[in-house]
């Protein structure tokens, strides 16, 4: 197993998201949306609220920021992204059990299911080929990642009712229904943060990612 590379000073956070086409203040903006969403759950809510309402806006909350900048919706196998063709990245929100600690990997609230998989799995394939299918002619896209599979990274965040933490790290291969390890992770958010819910993994989500978040309404026609 590969050493996972910690980057958690904010000057070295900043230079590494940049070369994902993020920047620290809008990683931090995201991570307080979702946890202002999450704060806004009642007691009289359905136990899932808190981590829905998060998932929806901090997903919300990063595409906003990110689509004007020439980012993409992604969505497969009903997992939510963002996507920049250019630099080849695709980015999920998540919430965890508990980001920025450097003696703990952070675990997926609800398990991963096959969709998750498949995306890293296909990103660090296409990490150790770097050909595009149809590769650029004009000398000026020679940089593009156009046509090669991104490469998948988590923006995970976590709030414990005493700590606000975020980092976007970049995930291994795993197998099962939770990730195993990351390559690299980059800590973007460590603050005091307001009362929240008390949080359980989910170790499986039966297969399918984000499961806890799939509700059908019956909408009857008068």
């Amino acid at each position: 197993m590969r050493q996972t590379i910690v980057v958690s000073e904010p000057l070295d956070a900043e230079q590494e998201l940049s070369q994902l086409g993020l920047k620290i203040s809008v990683a931090q903006k995201v991570a307080r949306a979702a946890s202002a969403a999450r704060a806004s759950a009642l007691e009289i809510d359905v136990a899932f609220t808190p981590g829905m309402l998060s998932h929806i806006y901090g997903n919300r909350q990063l595409r906003l920021e990110l689509l004007p900048l020439g980012w993409r919706k992604g969505r497969f196998n009903n997992v939510e992204s963002v996507i920049n063709d250019d630099l080849g990245i695709q980015i999920i929100f998540q919430n965890v059990d508990v980001a920025c600690v450097l003696e703990h990997s952070p675990q997926a609230i609800s398990g991963k299911g096959s969709g998750s998989r498949q995306l890293v799995q296909n990103g660090l394939q296409s990490e150790l080929w770097e050909n595009p299918v149809n590769p650029p002619t004009d000398p000026s896209q020679l940089n593009s990642k156009h046509g090669v599979t991104p490469t998948v990274w988590m923006f995970c965040v976590s709030n414990d009712g005493k700590r606000l933490r975020a980092e976007v790290s970049k995930p291994s291969n795993f197998e099962g229904d939770q990730f195993e390890d990351f390559s690299k992770r980059i800590f973007v958010l460590d603050e005091e943060g307001g009362a929240d819910p008390d949080i359980t993994v989910n170790p499986s989500s039966g297969g399918n990612d984000d499961a806890d978040f799939d509700i059908d309404v019956s909408v009857a026609k008068k």
